[in-house]
């Protein structure tokens, strides 16, 4: 999804970007000069407003009233007599240019202004939204909300989230990305919307609908443990691939596809920061299916030990050690 740097351009304007925004903006503006020109013309339009706060520059749509306005500031050029009427046409011509300009900037600006932003950079972060559902954002993710929250729990992602959110059927939640929307019909799920990779949802509790927004009539309705994939034209369809392990920070729940048991213990020392020693290298060819939720790692060993043949030792609070015979 483009990312809202009208936004973030007027609120640098009003010195109210903290240090990830700031960061966001800068790169956005080194990235092409096509950047720096629409830029300047912004603060040009800023400057001729007199500094005009952002919300202020949001009101309704008033094209006469955006011209006048930016014209009473702009010192007048005296007047001189034109006869040629080819150039009365020219000057007439630009004028509307000009207006339709200052009109079409006034109309992005509202558009921008109905939403707020919650945005990551390197770090991830927790938030919470205005109906106090809670948001947990991966690094480099940006989420829009409506302004108006509590009338419009409308949402845009771009970058990867898992939502925890407050139930109310009166008014749907629906989170947007460039290519699917998912409307929440239960609780808990990942969404991940990224340049290098399809679209996903991941269920952790409850049911959510994915709709893709390219093929009206291709949706899905995903309850708890169901994961869709969503490819624009190529359509939208269930997955096997585990995809939320990654948020294992916000849904504390690991979840395995007959997956090989090497990899079970590498994400244990990842998400658990400990050390796991797992010399019986035939452990390798053992896979898993399953889920973790919500578990401490003792209670995770206990269930490894009871399905395979195999004893975990805790050498220290952090280390452990893995011994047994192969997989039967």
């Amino acid at each position: 999804m483009k990312k809202n740097y009208t936004h973030l351009i007027y609120r640098s304007l009003e010195g109210g970007l903290d240090e990830d925004q700031q960061k966001m903006l800068d790169e956005w503006l080194q990235a092409d000069k096509a950047n720096e020109l629409n830029y300047q013309q912004l603060v040009d339009i800023w400057r001729k407003s007199g500094g005009d706060h952002y919300p202020a520059l949001g009101q309704e749509l008033d094209i006469d009233g955006a011209y006048d306005k930016v014209m009473s500031k702009v010192k007048k050029p005296e007047m001189t007599m034109v006869k040629n009427k080819n150039w009365a046409f020219r000057i007439a011509a630009s004028l509307l240019v000009l207006v339709g300009f200052a009109g079409l900037m006034f109309w992005n600006l509202n558009r921008a202004d109905q939403y707020d932003s919650f945005v990551t950079a390197d770090e991830r972060k927790e938030f919470t939204l205005p109906d106090n559902s809670v948001v947990w954002l991966e690094s480099n993710t940006t989420l829009q909300y409506h302004k108006d929250f509590d009338a419009s729990r409308t949402l845009k992602l771009d970058g990867v989230a898992t939502f925890e959110v407050t139930h109310d059927p009166q008014k749907p939640f629906v989170i947007s990305t460039e290519i699917a929307d998912v409307t929440v019909l239960g609780t808990k799920f990942v969404v991940g919307a990224q340049a290098d990779r399809a679209n996903f949802v991941d269920v952790i509790n409850g049911r959510v609908k994915v709709q893709n927004a390219i093929v009206a009539s291709d949706s899905l309705i995903l309850t708890k443990g169901m994961k869709a994939e969503v490819n624009g034209n190529s359509g939208l369809a269930l997955s096997d691939e585990v995809m939320s392990n990654d948020m294992f920070w916000a849904t504390k729940q690991l979840s395995y596809n007959d997956t090989p048991l090497s990899q079970i213990f590498d994400d244990l020392k990842k998400y658990y920061e400990v050390s796991i020693d797992y010399k019986e290298k035939s452990h390798i060819d053992c896979v898993f299916q399953g889920n973790f939720t919500d578990k401490p790692l003792d209670q995770i060993f206990s269930s490894l030990e009871l399905i395979y043949d195999m004893d975990v030792e805790k050498v220290s609070d952090n280390d452990f050690t893995i011994k047994g015979s192969p997989c039967k």
